[in-house]
Order: C-alpha cells, then sequence, then structure tokens
C-alpha cells in the first residue's frame, strides 16, 4: 500500500467569495479540512475534533501525515482536550484504565515529537455526569474522572505541557 501523504494547496480567493467548495477529487483522496484567514496579523485557532475521539483515535492517524499538517500550519501552541470519552469506555469495558493512560501518553509524545518548539497546554476532562437511576441519585460523576484527570496532569506536566484543570 501506498505510504500517506499530506498536501496543501494554497491559493488566495477573491474578497467577495461567498462559497468554497471542496472535493476530493480520486481514489483515496481524503479531505481532512481548510483554513480560510484574513490577511492581516491576529489570533488563528486551528481545531481538529472527531466526534467521540479518543487519544487512541488520533493515534491512528499517520505520525508524518500529523508532522506535515504541524510544519505548514506552524502552531505556537497545541492545545489537546481529551478525557470524557475515556472515562465513558472505561466504564463500558471497551478500553482499561492503563490503556487510556498509555494512549494519552503516547499521544502527548506525538505531538511533543512533531512539534518540539511549540507550547503545549492540556485541558482535562470536563465533569461527565451521569443520569444513575440504581443509586436515586440524579446525576452521578463518572467514577474513573478523578484517576483520568490526575493522571493527564501528571503526563502533561512530565512533557512540558501546561495543564489546566476543568474538573476542580
Amino acid at each position: 500500500p501506498q505510504k500517506p501523504t499530506a498536501k496543501t494547496l494554497p491559493l488566495r480567493l477573491p474578497s467577495n467569495t461567498q462559497t468554497v467548495t471542496l472535493t476530493a477529487d480520486g481514489p483515496r483522496v481524503v479531505v481532512y479540512g481548510a483554513t480560510l484567514e484574513h490577511p492581516e496579523p491576529g489570533l488563528v485557532w486551528d481545531t481538529v475534533g472527531i466526534v467521540a475521539a479518543s487519544a487512541n483515535t488520533y493515534l491512528t492517524v499517520d505520525e508524518g501525515v500529523l508532522a506535515d499538517h504541524m510544519e505548514v500550519r506552524e502552531p505556537n501552541l497545541v492545545v489537546m482536550m481529551l478525557g470524557g470519552n475515556e472515562n465513558r469506555r472505561i466504564d463500558r469495558k471497551v478500553f482499561t484504565y492503563r490503556q487510556v493512560v498509555d494512549d494519552f501518553e503516547q499521544f502527548v509524545d506525538r505531538v511533543r515529537r512533531v512539534r518540539p518548539d511549540a507550547d503545549c497546554l492540556t485541558v482535562g476532562p470536563i465533569e461527565a455526569v451521569y443520569r444513575h437511576t440504581k443509586s436515586g441519585k440524579k446525576f452521578v460523576t463518572r467514577r474513573w474522572l478523578d484517576k483520568v484527570n490526575q493522571a493527564q496532569r501528571r503526563i502533561s506536566l512530565e512533557k512540558g505541557c501546561a495543564y489546566l484543570d476543568f474538573y476542580k
């Protein structure tokens, strides 16, 4: 099989452009997104968010492709926010706690490898409550939330990333 490659296509759009259409043309072509920027200086916030993703999801992306995208975008700060879906998956026995911690550590290592000069910030999992009818309580915090939060904090700080604790 052919190794995945990333390509960018810089172009200028006329200032009165109202619509842009992206088409993946050809076999096995995937469009990961588009970046539309105003030519004047300012804050640029790129986001890569996959619904129901976990650190494990991002580890399936070819590291070379990730590196290529990071090189093109040249972020000064990489923000990573994971943990909520991991908590749910531990509860459902899809992943073990150890797998979640290992995947998160591998993901942070990967980001640090492909963009070592960028600052990084990890945002911990948000409060993840669910309805717990058996206990009579209306909402209960997922039982792994504190442990996942603590592990993410430890790993982030060990890897040189700042940590924002939404849970606390």
